[in-house]
């Protein structure tokens, strides 16, 4: 469906400019998880409604490592 792209190329754009944000502004260590979480998460649910799942696995991984991050395991 068209309407589901065109929201998709709308929200993405503002999605990766705040993840290219908080990966810049990232301090030693690193960027806000919850942050990287909630915003991937985010650009996940609009690849998933635009049925770009290739989009959708990507953001998928940058959230996991938001969840890595704030457990710890990645350092």
């Amino acid at each position: 469906p068209t309407g589901y792209l065109d929201f998709f190329l709308l929200e993405a754009g503002d999605y990766v400019d705040q993840l290219d944000a908080l990966c810049v502004g990232a301090g030693m260590d690193g960027p806000d998880p919850a942050e990287l979480q909630r915003v991937a998460r985010a650009l996940r649910g609009s690849a998933d409604m635009a049925k770009l799942a290739d989009y959708a696995r990507l953001a998928g991984a940058v959230e996991r490592l938001g969840g890595a991050l704030a457990r710890g395991d990645v350092s």
